[in-house]
């Protein structure tokens, strides 16, 4: 009994090329990818739609805070006015 050779599988992840020449972005299917589709849930869609919203809010309260304090810390140091604003790091 002779056996058959087995081949190999590997693990290499795919970097996505350029888009196509006429300018459209890659699809899965020019990149040779494997996709499975699944039935769609309104439920988990409506889940997720809410996580959004609530994200939203919660940046919206958060960039109010930061311009609170912020207001709070110029009055404080009697520098009020755009030219003594600090600066924002892009993490906040």
């Amino acid at each position: 009994m002779t056996r058959v050779p087995r081949r190999r599988r590997c693990c290499r992840s795919h970097v996505p090329g350029p888009a196509l020449p006429s300018g459209r972005p890659s699809t899965v299917a020019s990149l040779g990818l494997q996709a499975r589709l699944v039935a769609a849930d309104p439920a988990r869609q409506r889940q997720f739609a809410d996580l959004i919203a609530a994200w939203e809010i919660l940046c919206a309260d958060q960039e109010r805070l930061v311009r609170q304090i912020l207001a709070v810390l110029r009055e404080a140091s009697g520098r009020g006015g755009p030219e003594h604003e600090p600066s924002r790091s892009p993490d906040l």
